[in-house]
């Protein structure tokens, strides 16, 4: 399979032939060189040691001047918090620790669950681990300080528990987003993308959404138009416009390494990545109550809520999501278990009851369900299906809430005209900005190959890396098979 770029089929004979009669076999299909013959051999016998995507004379895959630029940044982020304190009096969050336990619990769904749940390509695990914690790390400085600057029109900031809290919420949209370039962006790339990105999503949630004039009387309790809704459009369109991965060809093992090839999946990378969703299933209500006032009643609510709602859709993912092929699809089971968190966002606040959190929770959990099924657009331009698995469950739990006051107006304080503006008008923005950070992404050199841990990471105590591997189609390829990620 390695060859069939050069136009070369070994026989049959050859694929059968032992492993100490391989080097015999290949050199009488074609006179096929010392080095191609060794990765042939190597690709069939799993032993795949002896050669590295990078090259060390190549400064191809080298990050660049990302480590200096990296100081930079963090130097100017300490700069400005020397004109910032700490704020003991406005609110004691430090008398018990359920602030603390709120941070925490959207801290491990941001770190272990969506690191680990963008685990599922066989090769790129460090990248979506590592580039998760530096942007959480990042956007959490930059965002405390942009919405802290934007809320009070001065630099002279004071921070307590809840400012972290709240700043979560743009590092999780832009968390969020990553999911769709993962893999195909380098680390000043996600650099470039936390700082625009954060800063975008405040001046829509705080300019827009929380002006208290565009849109009056809008809610959006848990988040799922700000940030489910903002992320993944941002997102979505920030890789289109960016572009997918391009053939990547290496000349020192003669192999032409194909998008498609590097994204396929392992037994091992699905069960580590099904590991993240149980993390983001646990610590989901943790993100949705965090914009609530601490221990009040709407908090509560929101966290029965959400409870409910992850019920239902886990439940309803495991059966829709066998109809189709009469075997239960992992893609589906990974990634739309915490649709009913997503889609009940909007209305997490409200007194629903258990049988309609769960009814919501359902419905969410079918739509991202199919979503992930039919997945559009393809993983070229949506590396970990954030439409289904964020998109559409969240503009499906902003028409819920849209629906609300005609069906219960007693209940809530908003109104529908209001709510279909934030959806739409996010939708919108999200677009825009996305678009044209993706434009600036395109300036900066792309990794090559995309979606594997080798372009950037230090991976030579790692053995079966080589290009020859991955043009092996070794591991599951979602591509080939028609299934979707």
């Amino acid at each position: 399979q390695a060859y069939l770029s050069n136009g070369r089929s070994p026989s049959l004979s050859c694929t059968r032939a032992g492993a100490g009669s391989l080097a015999m076999g290949a050199k009488q299909c074609g006179g096929i060189r010392k080095e191609e013959e060794e990765s042939y051999i190597a690709s069939l016998t799993g032993k795949q040691s002896v050669r590295r995507l990078h090259n060390p004379n190549s400064k191809q895959n080298d990050t660049g001047n990302f480590g200096p630029i990296a100081v930079a940044v963090q130097v100017a982020l300490i700069v400005c918090l020397f004109f910032t304190d700490y704020d003991f009096v406005s609110h004691s969050v430090f008398d018990g620790t359920f602030s603390v336990t709120i941070f925490k619990g959207i801290m491990m769904m941001l770190l272990v669950g969506f690191g680990y749940l963008r685990c599922f390509l066989k090769y790129y695990g460090l990248g979506a681990v590592g580039f998760t914690f530096f942007m959480t790390a990042l956007g959490l400085q930059w965002s405390m300080l942009v919405k802290g600057w934007m809320e009070n029109s001065t630099m002279y900031l004071s921070f307590d528990m809840t400012s972290f809290i709240g700043a979560t919420a743009a590092v999780a949209a832009t968390v969020i987003s990553f999911g769709a370039l993962l893999g195909k962006i380098s680390p000043l790339q996600v650099l470039v993308l936390t700082l625009i990105e954060v800063t975008c999503f405040h001046l829509n949630a705080t300019l827009f959404l929380g002006s208290g004039h565009l849109v009056p009387r809008f809610s959006d309790a848990g988040g799922a138009i700000s940030v489910q809704v903002f992320g993944a459009y941002f997102g979505l369109a920030a890789s289109v416009v960016y572009g997918g991965a391009t053939v990547w060809h290496d000349k020192e093992n003669n192999v032409a390494v194909d998008p498609e090839q590097v994204l396929t999946t392992s037994y091992f990378s699905e069960i580590i990545a099904s590991l993240g969703t149980a993390f983001l299933w646990i610590s989901c209500p943790s993100l949705i109550a965090g914009s609530q006032p601490l221990g009040s009643a709407a908090q509560k609510l929101a966290i029965m809520n959400t409870l409910f709602a992850l019920l239902g859709s886990s439940v309803i993912v495991f059966a829709v999501s066998s109809i189709k092929t009469q075997r239960l699809l992992v893609a589906p089971v990974r990634n739309s278990t915490i649709a009913g968190a997503v889609a009940i966002g909007a209305v997490a606040n409200v007194r629903l009851g258990p049988g309609k959190a769960l009814l919501i929770g359902v419905l969410g959990g079918i739509v991202s369900c199919w979503a992930n099924i039919f997945q559009y657009p393809s993983a070229k331009y949506d590396s970990s299906n954030i439409h289904g698995v964020h998109g559409l469950p969240a503009v499906f739990g902003g028409l819920i809430s849209a629906l609300l006051p005609l069906i219960m107006p007693q209940e809530v304080a908003f109104t529908s005209l209001d709510q279909l503006l934030g959806l739409f008008g996010t939708i919108g923005i999200g677009c825009v900005a996305g678009a044209c950070t993706g434009g600036i992404l395109k300036c900066f050199p792309r990794p090559q190959p995309a979606c594997h841990d080798d372009a950037y990471w230090d991976t030579e105590h790692l053995d079966g890396w080589s290009s020859a591997t991955i043009a092996s189609g070794a591991g599951v390829n979602r591509y080939a098979k028609g299934e979707p990620f």
